[in-house]
């Protein structure tokens, strides 16, 4: 299996716009409630699961590579690609990186790729 941790963690019990409720299982059919502290009350939220196949995410080729340059790259793909191609009315907005655990080392390697090849 692919290393790393879905962001989903994040999303359903810390800083999303819902929560499960405590003790639940993720694999379990519950209610979700409101989060009063949610971000999304701030600002837009983006989770990436990252790197390919973790979590949720998914990779058809079996031979991929895991390592921090791949998932630098593909995740600055991912967000080219969200801001040109599929939400263009978000891209003047400021961006602000963060994650959790590992993200320690992936967000500084996606912020350089941001600032070298996007010129910020």
């Amino acid at each position: 299996s692919a290393p790393g941790c879905s962001p989903k963690i994040a999303l359903l019990s810390e800083i999303g716009p819902f929560l499960l409720p405590p003790g639940t299982s993720y694999n379990t059919s519950v209610q979700l409630t409101p989060n009063p502290n949610s971000w999304n009350k701030f600002s837009n939220l983006l989770f990436i699961d990252s790197p390919q196949g973790t979590g949720h995410g998914i990779t058809p080729n079996s031979s991929y590579l895991y390592n921090d340059q791949n998932t630098a790259d593909d995740t600055l793909s991912a967000l080219i690609s969200f801001f040109n191609d599929k939400f263009l009315s978000l891209r003047n907005r400021n961006i602000y990186l963060a994650g959790s655990s590992y993200a320690g080392k992936f967000i500084p390697d996606l912020a350089l790729r941001i600032t070298y090849n996007l010129g910020a």
